[in-house]
């Protein structure tokens, strides 16, 4: 099965492209699991928050702070990360409500989503072996983002031969999903 990463420079595409992809799974029936990352404006805060992949969620994008139009995953302190502008962030989120959604998941899904490995989660050491475990499972489709510059995640999975690591850009992330995660 296809080992995929997406990386690139930060706001080029790639959380896009993860969400036409569940898009994609999701209208053609394909069982898919793994989780997402996402920050929105509450009060005074940039909360960021993790939850399965397959949980719906609309944000409005429209500008430099995310609003939350829509999730029907409870969010709340479980798994809540932190607010990205004071940089308080509670790591021990991925250890608790990272791997549970990946427990879950890695057992009983044909398609493991990951948005997004960063400097966050490389700071995990029990999540970043269950993501390991993804990307060795023979069995499953493995689709994931990370952080492009400073992440040893990468720098290690650069290694392994059956990992097709992809630079997203301007110009290649409109076909990025039909060329490459599309079976």
């Amino acid at each position: 099965m296809q080992k995929i990463i997406l990386t690139g420079d930060f706001s080029v595409g790639k959380s896009t492209i993860i969400d036409n992809y569940i898009k994609y799974l999701k209208d053609n029936n394909i069982s898919y699991g793994g989780f997402r990352t996402f920050s929105i404006l509450e009060k005074d805060e940039y909360n960021v928050y993790i939850i399965p992949a397959s949980s719906e969620l609309l944000l409005d994008k429209t500008s430099e702070y995310h609003k939350l139009i829509k999730c029907d995953y409870p969010l709340d302190e479980k798994n809540r990360i932190g607010d990205r502008n004071k940089k308080n962030f509670n790591r021990g989120i991925f250890d608790t409500i990272g791997l549970e959604i990946l427990n879950n998941d890695i057992q009983n899904k044909k398609v493991i989503v990951i948005d997004e490995i960063g400097y966050l989660e490389s700071n995990s050491e029990k999540f970043l072996n269950k993501i390991y475990e993804c990307f060795q499972d023979i069995n499953k489709k493995t689709v994931a983002i990370a952080r492009m510059n400073g992440n040893s995640f990468l720098e290690k999975m650069k290694m392994n031969k059956n990992i097709n690591i992809i630079e997203v850009t301007k110009d290649n992330r409109d076909y990025i999903i039909d060329k490459y995660l599309i079976d």
